[in-house]
């Protein structure tokens, strides 16, 4: 059974792999430069093209292959983050629909718990409820949030 972070993780994750995709994209768009630099061809007006010895075959610069190869990579790596970003944020926002659903009481102890990352003691000072009815609480609504379907 896989283990299902809680939401100030989830929070946490979904923020970091927004950098990470931030900075995979910049890179994208240092190296689409290069590239374009690389294969824009360079006029030169005053050669005489019948003194130069033609290769007929096609090869392309050793960088120019480094380059579109790690475009490659990052491309898949941009997929792969999107895809997780997708599924963090997807699971977020599941967790915000059950936590609106909740009666007054749940909701109230999920808020504090879940987004706000307080402790039961703290809860249950906050609202005025005893600290075993706020376990109760949180252990139901962990039942509700995190239990796989």
């Amino acid at each position: 059974m896989r283990k299902i972070k809680n939401y100030l993780d989830l929070c946490y994750d979904i923020e970091m792999i927004k950098a990470e995709i931030r900075v995979l994209r910049k890179q994208r768009r240092e190296i689409e430069f290069q590239i374009s630099k690389l294969s824009t061809p360079v006029s030169y007006p005053s050669v005489r093209y019948q003194e130069i010895k033609i290769d007929r075959k096609y090869a392309t610069p050793p960088k120019l292959e480094a380059l579109w190869g790690r475009l490659e990579e990052i491309n898949k790596e941009l997929d792969a983050k999107e895809k997780d970003l997708k599924a963090l944020e997807y699971r977020k926002n599941n967790i915000d629909k059950i936590i609106e659903k909740m009666d007054r009481p749940k909701n109230k102890v999920a808020i504090l718990r879940e987004v706000k990352g307080k402790t039961l003691a703290e809860i249950a000072d906050e609202l005025g409820y005893s600290e075993s009815h706020v376990k109760r609480l949180s252990a139901e609504i962990s039942q509700e949030i995190y239990s796989e379907k």
